[in-house]
């Protein structure tokens, strides 16, 4: 018996979503997990998470050594020929992010930076990031 643990969510078909990251996270003999997106702008890959999954203090970043980033993973209880795994090497939390005000969530963004490119294929791919004037959501 599979327990899936989002309610009324389906499994996506492998290389449905090409540009999802793993991040594998080991810190203070901890292991967690977070999620990311792959993206490029002006040439450069990068990828995109949420500042809280790589916050060590209120104010600073983990180290990125004990990051990885992992692209084109189906299931993490597998390896694939699929999958490329690169280590971080710089991460960069948005300036405005405190976890201690959790009531300011947009500022709840990091960039990863990593020591080469992803190799873009059929399951590997980077998503598209909206144009310089797009319609910026309202805060709550």
């Amino acid at each position: 018996m599979t327990e899936n643990k989002i309610i009324g969510g389906i499994n996506a078909r492998r290389g449905q979503i090409p540009y999802q990251l793993y991040l594998y996270i080991r810190d203070d003999g901890k292991t967690l997990s977070c999620g990311a997106v792959l993206t490029e702008l002006l040439g450069i890959q990068f990828a995109l998470t949420a500042a809280h999954c790589l916050v060590k203090n209120r104010f600073d970043s983990l180290d990125p050594e004990s990051v990885v980033m992992i692209a084109g993973q189906y299931k993490i209880s597998e390896n694939s020929k699929d999958e490329q795994i690169r280590p971080i090497s710089h991460i960069y939390l948005h300036e405005q992010y405190d976890d201690y005000f959790v009531d300011k969530w947009w500022y709840d963004i990091a960039i990863i930076f990593y020591s080469r490119p992803f190799t873009i294929n059929s399951k590997v791919d980077t998503i598209e990031l909206p144009g310089y004037k797009w319609e910026t959501p309202r805060k709550f």
